[in-house]
């Protein structure tokens, strides 16, 4: 599986789920250790890319987190995050989908789009079995579009990242949810 598009993270073709509070748009995924789009995956994320395009004048923000599974040590995997999360945020600018840009802090210049490494918190958040490693080498991606706030899903999503997390990975955690717009529940 290459792309999933969904509403809850489930792996397709397993009876497994996890918490059903932490859900994205779309999840792309990635070789073990690899931060480029794996080859028997093009069509799919071209696919979706496509899809996107479509949609680009519709959509307003884009945030992408960029994860690992728990193997190696957590400096390594925070890179390797924020590399998957690099590949897409070009896939998404190259297609004038939407840019990520920042400024030499670090701060967000772009209110279009968010890419963070969140590393192996989504991993910590879900679980530590076979499942929570498939579901931890993605990106997570959120769409929004114009006129909306993030819904319900992914304000928790942030919600249980943010709680599992700190120092710059909780600061841009925080950065995205104040991205969602006024979210009133």
């Amino acid at each position: 599986v290459c792309v999933v598009k969904n509403g809850g993270l489930y792996w397709p073709g397993t009876d497994a789920s996890v918490d059903p509070s932490i859900r994205a748009d779309y999840v792309i995924c990635f070789d073990h250790d690899g931060s480029d789009i794996p080859s028997n995956c093009n069509k799919d994320v071209n696919d979706l890319v496509e899809t996107l395009v479509e949609q680009k004048n519709d959509i307003e923000t884009v945030l992408l987190f960029g994860a690992t599974d728990s193997t190696g040590s957590a400096k390594p995997n925070a890179k390797l995050g924020q590399a998957r999360a690099n590949t897409v945020a070009k896939l998404l600018k190259d297609n004038g989908i939407a840019t990520c840009e920042y400024d030499d802090k670090g701060k967000f210049t772009s209110d279009r789009c968010a890419r963070i490494s969140i590393g192996e918190s989504l991993f910590s958040a879900v679980g530590r079995d076979n499942l929570s490693h498939e579901l931890g080498r993605a990106v997570f991606m959120f769409v929004i579009y114009k006129g909306d706030v993030c819904d319900d899903a992914t304000i928790k999503t942030l919600d249980a990242l943010i709680a599992k997390t700190s120092g710059d990975i909780k600061t841009g955690l925080v950065n995205a949810k104040d991205m969602c717009g006024d979210y009133s529940g």
